[in-house]
């Protein structure tokens, strides 16, 4: 799995990043599972929007997006963003201790993280333990889907005519489209 998430340009953060790192999780006393082999945190870009993935306190993945000035997301609260993810949209703010990137040549330093976690009735919490039956651990490559998806959203939302073009299940185009 990590040398596709390379091969996609998603790179796990080095502990020499310089952000707070006080939120990232304490794996003591946490059972083997599937997060062994994953890094707590990773930085990508998508349809050019900084992409964050971040482990909680609870070991539970949570994924970011951040817009700039002028994004009809910039600024709004999660209720009011019309965007879909994971459990729903249950995070906006500026850059605040690790959930922030260092912007690359042309990227503006002042964003509006959108974001949503992997922390709910029903996802398996590495801290918590496994309550129940029904609850899963959502992994890295399904967190990595989500977040994608949320950045296509936020492009579309600057181009709306940017939305993909419905699709037969044979994958040809569609009649009229």
């Amino acid at each position: 799995m990590t040398q596709r998430l390379t091969d996609m340009g998603i790179m796990a953060r080095r502990p020499e990043h310089p952000v707070v790192r006080d939120s990232t999780a304490r794996r003591d006393g946490w059972p083997r599972g599937p997060w062994d082999d994953e890094a707590d945190e990773y930085e990508w870009r998508h349809f050019g929007f900084p992409c964050l993935i971040i482990r909680n306190v609870l070991g539970a993945l949570c994924g970011y997006v951040a817009v700039a000035e002028g994004h009809p997301w910039f600024g709004k609260d999660a209720d009011d963003i019309d965007a879909s993810a994971h459990g729903g949209i249950c995070y906006t703010d500026v850059c605040a201790r690790n959930i922030c990137h260092i912007p690359r040549a042309g990227e503006p330093a002042r964003v509006w993280w959108v974001g949503f976690d992997c922390a709910h009735y029903n996802d398996l919490c590495p801290a918590l333990g496994c309550a129940f039956d029904y609850q899963t651990y959502k992994p890295i490559s399904y967190v990595v889907r989500e977040v994608r998806n949320l950045a296509k959203q936020a492009h579309v939302a600057v181009h709306p005519r940017a939305r993909p073009r419905p699709r037969t299940p044979a994958g040809i185009t569609a009649p009229g489209a």
